[in-house]
């Protein structure tokens, strides 16, 4: 058995890829026989140490700058109590997820100190950003200073996806593998039979009518925008149904809106019910590294559209298991949609096949199995 750390900015109960791909992951170290500990920020008041899910989970006083997007680390009395308990647990292996934190880069200081193995895991393929021009670019430029920071300390590299990776070598890294993000399919499917939720009752929803989900942050890079307005002008009649928060929220809920129903942030029972009473699953992002929620609508049965900014090409690898678009512009979100809802009998059969691939290669069984390898590589 061996003592794992892992660290992330954001964890529960923020929702993000990253937040559910620690939390399985640990379950599943934790199911292996391994000890894991979670260290995050607290960026929602909680207890500064608990147990939950068979893990340890220390929260360390934080600034929640960009709305919670960017936590960063608030060095008070409490912090440095915390960090100086964490300094003396027994860790085997340090793993930090996302490297362009200043919580990474302690991290990766303190595993060098205690020269305890230490691997980061990148989760995107592009730099953070607010959508706006002059503060995107001071954010990349930071974002490569403090990633030669973190390089100082950390020397081994992997990815959630392939194009991950890739993104990695933008910041001169050269990853050691890929470590991919996964579902837990088996809660998925549970979940889905024992819906707590109709939506297309709850909402009235003509039977037969089709229905394309969003999952995600409503924020610009995620294509919402587009996305709705693409449904809006469609001549078919559809219904897309929209969960989660963020910086638009506002401003779509003020839009007048004939075919789109906006539902807010959604906990995870219910997003998989969604999912299963959805057609189509519409990511048109700008960037992701193995979105989570791809992953998550395949394994509800849906037919995905997505970009092919990010690891779901990995997944999505031809037209026969869904639509990979190489923009999200307004035209092209509008003619996939168009091609999907067109042929529902195309769709089916893609997302029998992409289910299939899912069930064969993205597992958290197969990605903690593939971590404990790295581990007992650097141990040795």
């Amino acid at each position: 058995m061996a003592e794992i750390c892992m660290f992330a900015a954001n964890y529960l109960p923020n929702i993000g890829g990253i937040e559910r791909y620690t939390l399985y992951v640990g379950r599943q170290l934790t199911a292996m026989g391994h000890h894991v500990t979670i260290v995050t920020n607290n960026c929602f008041g909680l207890a500064d140490k608990e147990e939950a899910d068979g893990m340890m989970i220390y929260r360390l006083p934080c600034y929640n700058f960009l709305r919670g997007r960017y936590p960063c680390p608030q060095k008070n009395k409490t912090y440095r109590r915390l960090y100086r308990e964490i300094e003396q647990l027994p860790f085997d292996f340090v793993v930090i997820h996302a490297r362009f934190y200043f919580h990474s880069l302690n991290a990766a200081k303190m595993a060098y100190r205690r020269r305890i193995p230490c691997i980061t895991i990148e989760h995107g393929t592009g730099h953070l950003s607010v959508n706006q021009p002059l503060l995107d670019k001071a954010g990349a430029l930071f974002e490569h200073f403090l990633t030669a920071q973190l390089k100082r300390y950390c020397h081994h590299y992997y990815g959630v996806s392939q194009a991950a990776c890739d993104w990695s070598a933008h910041f001169g890294i050269r990853s050691e593998g890929v470590l991919y993000n996964a579902v837990d399919i088996e809660e998925i499917e549970t979940l889905a039979a024992n819906r707590s939720r109709s939506f297309k009752e709850e909402f009235g929803v003509p039977d037969g009518l089709p229905v394309v989900a969003f999952v995600g942050r409503l924020i610009p890079e995620k294509g919402i925008v587009q996305l709705i307005d693409a449904i809006e002008q469609l001549k078919q009649p559809v219904r897309l149904l929209v969960a989660g928060d963020g910086a638009l929220a506002e401003q779509l809920n003020k839009r007048e809106r004939q075919k789109t129903i906006l539902l807010g942030p959604l906990p995870f029972n219910e997003v998989i019910a969604l999912l299963s009473e959805s057609d189509i699953f519409c990511l048109p992002s700008d960037s992701e590294g193995m979105p989570t929620s791809v992953l998550e609508a395949v394994a509800a049965g849906c037919f995905v559209i997505t970009t092919a900014h990010g690891g779901a090409k990995e997944l999505i690898v031809d037209e026969n298991h869904g639509i990979i678009m190489e923009d999200n512009r307004l035209e092209t979100v509008k003619n996939a949609l168009t091609r999907a809802l067109s042929d529902p009998a195309y769709c089916q059969r893609a997302a029998e096949v992409c289910k299939e691939a899912l069930c064969r290669h993205f597992t958290f069984t197969a990605t903690a199995g593939r971590i404990v390898e790295v581990m007992e590589e650097l141990r040795s």
